[in-house]
């Protein structure tokens, strides 16, 4: 709802969506082969595993909007000072 009140359309939304799954998707994924690695070379115990994955997962949450929203913000700077959008604007305004 606040990508539609910012002008994103549901099509756009939805593939925006699709992204994140697939990448979050894939970090989880070798995070927990990180883990499996620790146990299985012993420097992380199997009872300590279970402690491990209930902490991550709550900070991971944190940790996910933290690092997006950095990343992000660090993109769209350097969007604008590209020129990028300045020169899509212009093109789409000329079309008009």
């Amino acid at each position: 709802m606040k990508l539609e009140a910012a002008g994103i359309d549901l099509e756009t939304a939805v593939s925006a969506s699709a992204i994140l799954r697939k990448h979050l998707s894939r970090a989880v994924g070798e995070l927990v082969e990180l883990f499996l690695g620790r146990i299985k070379d012993g420097r992380l115990s199997i009872a300590q595993s279970g402690k491990l994955f209930e902490t991550f997962r709550s900070v991971g949450v944190e940790s996910v909007r933290v690092l997006f929203a950095r990343q992000m913000e660090k993109a769209l700077r350097e969007l604008l000072a590209s020129g990028k959008v300045a020169s899509i604007s212009a093109r789409a305004r000329k079309k008009r």
